[in-house]
């Protein structure tokens, strides 16, 4: 029997007597991407894709399963299979659809063409298939779109106005921002005697692009609404053919909407005739600039004409060039230049000069001709600016790459597209895992999204794992090279094009450039004048030449790619003496950053602390490698303030175990400053989560340091043993180690950490409902905190002061001091005490009834400490969230964020937020009429010691209210059931209840 797979449009099976639907799940998607593929595909490779996470055996038996679901369906009788592949031999209309396309029979594809592809399929915890899915998608819609504008013009040819306008209509529905559309359809409707409605697609068009990008209309279609709008119905169909000299690529453009934009601002604007381009080798100017030039084609009456420059020896052959790229040929004796001159006067088109770096001298000549010709634009790309005085410059970037910790789909990235779609290219055998996808994401970080850098990786994808080249690439430039005949020789090598512009400089400037590569994550003015001996008016000059940037910060940066070949080219002596230059001016920065976010903290201080935070690290590293123990004890207490105020507590243990390792390698035995970094490393530890590792390392640190002389360091483990107490619910040895610390600081004199110890001590009291000590000990630490002039710690002390008076009733006071406490945590951009204060405004609305304001401040809370990720204080935000949408009547959404924080504190060992949830599902059960489900949680929760008090007493309190209805035994079963419960047990119980086994399941 005859059939065809419809797979443009939703799924469906055709045959010569019927069409039927076909189904959108997995075991049809399988069979999809088999027909697809149109040839044998390695069980293997399907497995990968559909079972990402699991060992190889596990994973081909999930395939077998599915593949014996796909021929249950009836449809896919046709697969073929072997003990190590698969096929699905159908036709497909994907296949009738690109044969039209390639004989350029528009009307048969737009026929092929129902509409996306595979439309309604849609696996997102699939990312492979789902990448997979979206790059076909993205391809196939571009070839439509392409046939509708080439049919559109055959039927503009035939006079078909209704059927033009028809296909037209069909493209803009797709995407209203097609501007080539909507000059074409203006046409149309014009010449079918429209006016009116030509007129109203482009104000459409002007008010959506407004709205949506906030530009205008290129000046192309603005001059066509004019020319429509003063016009008779006589409007011109484009059927000359168009002139330019512009190559075909060979693959496709990706990414660089945002650039394209601009840039076709910037030629549009009368007062922009020369355009450069300027950008370091790499970053993808020709090909911007190819794709560019080809949208212009029809904004240019005399056409859009490329002139090569890359083989132009000298300034000289400049006029012969773009006289060449014009088919403009010379006559008589008369001076070249002159006749070129001339020819161009009456000319209206643009000239691409490509690659104008090496020909400096002769800029003077585009001057000229930009003199004498009025109609005549330039679009030039270099890797150094022309310096003329009628020049727009336009610095090109790398394509946009994810940054860590990213919540954006890692596919949605130029960068990541560009890679992944090379790959694909160039193997058959690449599969796209989230694995490989993270792996992808890095290496698009390593490179800053450099357009060539990715294409050369990714040509080595058909030998290594994204993983493997991951690696490699930390090792050498080897990797940044092919011996691929599809590339231009100067594009096969990434050093080669550095090192091309490295001969650019006088050795001065080269040895200036080298000394800047120490730097890590940008530098200032001052730092680079004293570490590298450099001026602005040099730093410029390397910004003329793509070599350096400048951000809105006033920082500047090197292309980390730019900065290892530079960093190479340091011999032995000059990486001595230029590394002592940046240790000792990066100590000095680190020592005053670690007092001044103790005493007279300003917003500008946390952000120079996240700016320097890279070459804070390397110098750290630097002293940790030469064994300069001296100075890294100095340094360590400076890390640990900055880091307590910035929140980047992960990258802090990272740095600790790098100092650790090298210090070991190194073959150290200075037992007391690894305890002092085990010490820092256990607070960092509890900091975010991890709260047996920091009890372990506090533990470990306190054994050795006090056997000597009271520290810093001994009181920095005490704390944390003390927090690591506190947080599990043991109090008891909580205030016994808070008190500990609190004795070290006061003998060293440490009234900062004085401060802090304190208003956590008062924390733990108010906890315990001891509210006449707990306020004796915040009036005493806010005494400390503005004798020292420590702007966070005020703010932190405001908002736990807050929380006694409004527990006693004082709740206007309350109000007041959650306030303050926001201003000044907002005013200095401190974070941690931002989210404090809104979580306990959160509070007093929740109590006053007013839940849809409550939520906002929980929201906000939540949305920062997500950004902080600190796992204890998410949990915090959650919770209360939670409460807020029982409350709204949002049932599922709560219990689902309950259950997350469940997962999320047992994780991190915080039990005592996990009773917190476990109390709100006891409330959910009472509300339901839930009773023996309220009762035995409410029995574990009496029982457990893990817990703050006040839960159990609320458990306690229920346990009570019903024991006569449920009676003794009843209760008597109950707790025998949670006697040998811990909270992961009751967990697995909680998560098999009926009525919340959807939430739970919505969690895993």
């Amino acid at each position: 029997m005859d059939v065809r797979l419809c797979l443009l449009g939703t799924p469906r099976l055709e045959t010569a007597s019927t069409t039927s639907d076909l189904p959108l799940d997995r075991p049809a998607s399988l069979g999809y991407y088999l027909a697809v593929r149109g040839d044998w595909v390695r069980r293997s490779e399907m497995a990968y894709l559909y079972s990402p996470e699991a060992d190889e055996a596990s994973a081909l038996s999930n395939l077998r399963k599915l593949v014996h679901r796909l021929r249950q369906q009836g449809w896919a009788e046709a697969l073929e299979a072997d003990a190590h592949r698969l096929r699905l031999p159908l036709p497909t209309d994907m296949q009738e659809f690109r044969s039209a396309l390639e004989c350029r029979d528009w009307q048969a594809a737009l026929a092929c063409y129902r509409g996306t592809f595979l439309e309604g399929l849609a696996f997102p915890d699939l990312s492979g298939y789902g990448a997979w899915l979206e790059l076909e998608r993205q391809d196939l819609a571009r070839a439509w779109r392409m046939a509708v504008h080439e049919q559109v013009r055959v039927l503009e040819s035939q006079t078909d106005w209704p059927q033009a306008e028809r296909w037209l209509s069909r493209l803009l529905a797709a995407d209203p921002l097609d501007e080539e559309a909507v000059q074409a359809l203006m046409r149309v409707l014009h010449r079918a005697g429209k006016p009116a409605q030509a007129q109203g697609v482009f104000e459409r068009f002007r008010r959506s692009l407004k709205a949506e990008l906030g530009v205008g209309p290129l000046e192309a279609t603005r001059a066509l609404a004019d020319s429509l709008l003063n016009a008779g119905t006589a409007v011109p169909i484009e059927t000359a053919p168009l002139k330019h000299n512009l190559p075909t690529s060979s693959t496709r453009f990706i990414g660089r909407r945002r650039e394209l934009r601009t840039l076709a601002q910037h030629l549009a604007n009368p007062d922009c005739r020369l355009l450069t381009l300027v950008g370091l080798g790499g970053m993808g100017k020709t090909r911007l600039a190819l794709e560019l030039a080809a949208q212009q084609v029809k904004c240019f009456p005399e056409g859009v004409w490329l002139v090569a420059l890359e083989g132009v020896a000298s300034p000289e052959q400049l006029v012969s060039s773009i006289a060449g790229a014009l088919n403009f040929t010379f006559a008589g004796p008369t001076d070249p230049k002159l006749q070129l001159l001339l020819y161009l006067r009456s000319k209206a088109l643009l000239l691409l000069l490509d690659n104008f770096e090496h020909l400096l001298e002769g800029a003077p000549l585009l001057e000229e001709l930009l003199s004498q010709a009025p109609g005549l634009k330039l679009l030039v790309t270099s890797r150094v600016a022309l310096e003329l005085p009628n020049e727009w410059l336009f610095d090109l970037e790398g394509l946009s790459y994810p940054p860590p910790q990213t919540e954006e789909d890692l596919d949605g990235f130029d960068a990541v597209r560009l890679f992944i779609a090379q790959a694909e290219r160039l193997s058959n055998r690449f599969v796209l895992t989230p694995a490989a996808l993270e792996a992808i994401a890095e290496l698009t970080r390593r490179v800053q999204g450099m357009p060539l850098a990715l294409e050369l990786l990714a040509t080595w994808v058909r030998g290594l794992s994204v993983n493997e080249i991951l690696t490699q690439l930390g090792r050498s430039f080897e990797l940044l090279q092919t011996p691929r005949r599809d590339l231009p020789e100067r594009h096969r090598s990434l050093e080669a094009i550095l090192d091309y512009s490295w001969r650019l400089l006088s050795e001065a400037e080269q040895g200036v450039l080298a000394r800047l590569s120490v730097f890590r994550g940008g530098f200032t003015l001052e730092a680079a004048q004293i570490v590298a001996g450099a001026h602005l008016g040099l730093l410029l000059r390397f910004i003329n030449q793509s070599l350096v940037q400048r951000g809105e910060d006033r920082r500047y940066a090197m292309h980390e790619l730019v900065r290892q070949f530079a960093e190479k080219q340091l011999n032995e002596g000059e990486k001595t003496k230029v590394y002592a230059l940046f240790g000792d001016y990066f100590l000095y920065q680190l020592l005053d950053l670690g007092t001044a976010v103790r005493t007279s903290i300003q917003r500008n201080t946390v952000t120079r602390c996240r700016q320097e935070l890279s070459n804070i690290f390397f110098v750290l590293d630097y002293l940790a490698v030469t064994g300069d123990t001296l100075r890294l004890n100095r340094a360590l207490l400076s890390l640990y303030a900055i880091l307590e105020i910035t929140g980047l507590f992960k990258d802090g243990i990272a740095k600790i175990e790098d100092m650790a390792a090298a210090l070991k390698a190194r073959g150290s035995n200075d037992e007391t400053l690894q305890a002092e970094l085990e010490a820092i490393k256990g607070y960092f530890l509890f900091r975010i989560g991890r709260d047996e590792e920091a009890k372990h390392y506090a533990e470990s640190a306190v054994a050795y340091l006090k056997t000597f002389s009271p520290s810093d360091y001994l009181g920095i483990a005490y704390c944390a043993g003390a927090l690591c107490n506190h947080f599990a619910g043991r109090f008891e040895e909580a205030q016994d180690w808070y008190s500990r610390a609190l004795t070290v600081f006061e003998t060293v004199g440490n009234r900062s950490e004085q401060c802090r110890v304190l208003n956590r001590l008062a924390a733990l009291l108010k906890q315990l409902e001891r509210y006449d000590q707990s306020n004796r000990l915040y009036r005493q630490a806010l005494e400390i905190a503005v004798e020292v002039g420590d702007l966070s710690e005020q703010g932190n002390l405001l908002n736990n002061y807050a929380i006694n008076f409004e527990s006693t009733g004082q709740v206007e006071e309350a109000i007041r001091m959650y306030q303050s406490s926001l201003e000044i945590c907002e005013r200095i951009g401190y974070l941690r005490g931002q989210s404090a204060a809104l979580t306990n405004l959160g509070h007093v609305h929740e109590r006053k009834g007013e839940f849809l304001e409550a939520r906002k401040y929980y929201e906000q809370s939540l949305h920062i400490k997500q950004t902080l990720g600190e796992p204890v204080a998410m949990a915090i935000s959650m919770i209360n969230l939670a409460d807020v949408l029982y409350a709204l009547g949002q049932e599922a959404a709560a219990h689902r964020i309950n259950f997350q924080v469940i997962d999320l504190t047992l994780e991190v060992h915080a039990m005592i937020y996990t009773a917190r949830s476990f109390w709100s599902f006891c409330k959910f059960f009472e509300r339901k009429g839930l009773l023996e489900n309220g009762l035995i949680l409410a029995c574990f929760l009496s029982k457990t010691r893990e817990c703050e008090q006040w839960v159990r007493d609320e458990a306690d309190e229920m346990i009570a209210r019903y024991a006569e209805v449920a009676g003794k035994s009843e209760l008597d079963r109950f707790r025998a059931q949670v006697k040998d419960m811990d909270y992961w047990a009751a967990t697995a119980w909680l998560k098999r209840q009926g009525s919340l086994r959807a939430a739970a399941v919505n969690t895993l």
